[in-house]
């Protein structure tokens, strides 16, 4: 617990994945038709990376730092290309 009060000064980046409902959800007697996860940006934080899964679908959220992290699309285009890679691996014929 004493390592809690500490400031932490190294960390950039926090990844999470957060596994969500398979069936569909509802608020208000409305469908809730997507739900977008949000990591945010705060003390020494750089990139937030949240993956949130809801009914069947896989959500990716990117936030970060615009003055250290101009670049942000480039995580975003390399996070879309892995993918792309897993799915034509994982439908490939053996």
């Amino acid at each position: 617990r004493l390592g809690w009060l500490f400031p932490q000064r190294q960390i950039a980046t926090v990844t999470t994945n957060v596994p969500g409902p398979r069936e569909t959800l509802y608020c208000l007697g409305r469908e809730v038709t997507e739900m977008l996860p949000y990591v945010p940006i705060a003390d020494r934080l750089r990139i937030g990376v949240a993956m949130f899964s809801y009914r069947h679908a896989l959500t990716f959220g990117l936030t970060a730092d615009l003055g250290s992290t101009p670049d942000l699309d480039v995580l975003a285009d390399g996070i879309g290309d892995a993918l792309a890679e897993l799915v034509t691996a994982a439908t490939a014929p053996e």
